[in-house]
This record gives C-alpha cells, structure tokens and sequence, in this order.
C-alpha cells in the first residue's frame, strides 16, 4: 500500500474542500483539454477561481469516471484506465493494482460513500474493494462466479450496505465479511430498461422504484417482509419517483401528482395551479421544495404551491438528455 495513504492534509485548508463537487467536477474534467500545466482561471465578475488539473499535475489519467468526497476531506477520483487517485488539493497519491493488491482493475465505475465515511468502489471488470478507517479492503474478486456487475451504493445497514447491479437484483454485501460473499435480493416484478433502474429509499429501510409496467414497487430491506416487493395500483401510469428533503416521497404520474407511503397514493395537486402532466425529471431541493421538467416548461413547488416557473428556459435539441442539479439555496 502507498505509504502516502495515512498522512495528514496540511498542505490545503479544509474549508476548500466544502466547495461544490460541482466544481471539483468541472475541473477535473476540463483537465482533459491539452493543457500544458494547471491553471488558475480568475473571473472578474464573481468571487470564485477555477482551478484545473491534468495528468502532468499527478492526476492518473485526464478521463474522470467518478468522484467522491470523504469525511476527512480527501477527494477520490476514478479513472477510465488509470486506477484511483486521492487529491488533498495540493497533490495526487494514485493507487492501482500495481501499488494496491486489494485493487483487482484500473478501470472504476463508481465510489460510493456511506454514512460511516466508508468509500466502496466498484471497477469495470466486476470487482470491488473498500476503504474504512484508513485500510483498502478486498470486496469482490474479479468476475467471480456468480456473476454479476457491482454499481454505486444504494441502503445500508449496521452490518451491511447493498449495492445496485446491472442486473434485476441489488446486492447485500457484509461489512466486514469474505470476499465475494453477497446475497441477491430480486427486483421483482422488473424494472424498465437501462439498468441499474433509478431507486429511492424510503423510510425504514425501503427501495422504491418504478416497474416496467409503470406501477410502483416498495422493496423493505430489513423486518417483515424483507426481499419481498410489494406493488402499488395506480390511477395511471407511473413516470418518475423522487424524495424531498423531509423524506416525502413523491410521484408524477401521466395525469395525477402526489406523494405515495405504505398505505398508498395520495393526490397533492398544487393549491395554486394544476397538476404537472407528462413530468420527465423530478428533483427535490434542500428547502423542501421540488423542481419539476415535463419537457417545456421547468417549474418548482414548495410547500404545496407553484412558486417559480423559469419560462424563459427553452432548450433545443433532444431535451431528454438533460440533467439537473439542485444548490443549496433551493436553485438550479
């Protein structure tokens, strides 16, 4: 293991590193043009610098796969080809197969932080490994029998987390436990392609997810019922599913809106205006509210009503592609 791996971020001020991952994203991919060494570009207009890396600053490789932001502040960066690499904002460590044996690739999909600052990672050719309390641990050997494609973290427990899976199951994967010990929980009845399907958990421990019979599915992970999906009839077809920040879920369907719980859907149609139709995106913002896209129109509700309509957002081209982010003022 790099022996670089336990020292100490003195070298950069912590408060930098609550800057957006946004940004870290920006830069990181934008290291990708032919730079010749980094950059500092200075906007005169606002407070902010934009800092750009590239492979001849330590970074492993210009092609960003994933990142993720640890607890005690490191970035980790996964890479197309060049393995993983940890960033204290001052220099890059890389850790590969070559320098990590608990690393079987340096091809890595997605890092996954859980709520005790574990990293799980997750490569291109089926394996895993974890970083927990300082130390890589070997999660999944590569392309072991059975098969089957781990992906970014999606529940967790005291003893275990689950991760989704291109595949119509999440995986129960221990702690602490063997490599390539994992429990195939089924995602039954099936969701719609692309895998892995959008999940949301719920309270007490539940995935929810829309089926490819556009119904809902709850999934309970632990206590009565656990591994089995129970299935929600609705007024009409489901489209997209989506949890506030209070823990509410909510869910447009093709001609109603509202939230939905164990006991069923419930019609929340705004008090001033009527019900979003046709919703494609979803997304919920720090302030309880909920930014909605049907295609033409983007719009946000809080607190039961329409408050903002960003009429002037008109996008050409292929419209379904696009993602939204939410900030922490309850913008986009």
């Amino acid at each position: 293991m790099n022996d670089g791996f336990n020292e100490t971020m003195t070298a950069f001020p912590r408060l930098l590193f609550l800057l957006s991952r946004v940004c870290w994203l920006a830069g990181l991919i934008w290291a990708a043009a032919p730079l010749a060494h980094s950059q500092t570009v200075a906007h005169a207009s606002a407070d902010y610098l934009i800092q750009v890396w590239n492979s001849e600053d330590g970074l492993p490789q210009n092609s960003v796969n994933c990142l993720a932001q640890t607890p005690d502040g490191y970035l980790w960066i996964g890479t197309r080809s060049g393995g993983l690499a940890r960033f204290d904002g001052t220099r890059f460590v890389i850790f590969n197969p070559q320098t990590t044996p608990e690393l079987k690739d340096v091809e890595l999909e997605t890092l996954s932080v859980d709520s005790r600052g574990t990293l799980w990672i997750t490569a291109g050719n089926e394996s895993a490994a974890s970083i927990a309390n300082g130390k890589f641990n070997l999660v999944r050997e590569r392309t072991t029998e059975p098969r089957w494609h781990p992906l970014q973290l999606v529940s967790e427990e005291a003893d275990a987390v689950y991760l989704a899976s291109f595949h119509y199951a999440i995986f129960r994967v221990p702690r602490n436990g063997a490599p390539n010990k994992a429990e195939r929980i089924e995602l039954e009845p099936h969701p719609p392609a692309p895998l892995p399907p959008p999940l949301v958990l719920g309270r007490d421990n539940t995935l929810w997810y829309i089926t490819e019979n556009h119904q809902v599915a709850q999934l309970p992970l632990s206590g009565p019922g656990a591994g089995h999906s129970k299935v929600f009839n609705l007024p009409s077809p489901a489209r997209v599913l989506a949890k506030d920040s209070t823990g509410e879920l909510w869910l447009a369907t093709d001609q109603e809106f509202g939230t939905i719980t164990d006991g069923g859907f419930t019609e929340r149609t705004p008090t001033n205006g009527p019900a979003p139709h046709d919703v494609r995106q979803m997304l919920a913002t720090p302030d309880g509210g909920l930014w909605l896209w049907d295609g033409s129109l983007l719009r946000k509700m809080s607190h039961g009503q329409w408050t903002l309509a960003a009429e002037q957002f008109q996008p050409g081209g292929n419209n379904q592609s696009l993602r939204f982010f939410s900030d922490s003022q309850g913008g986009l």
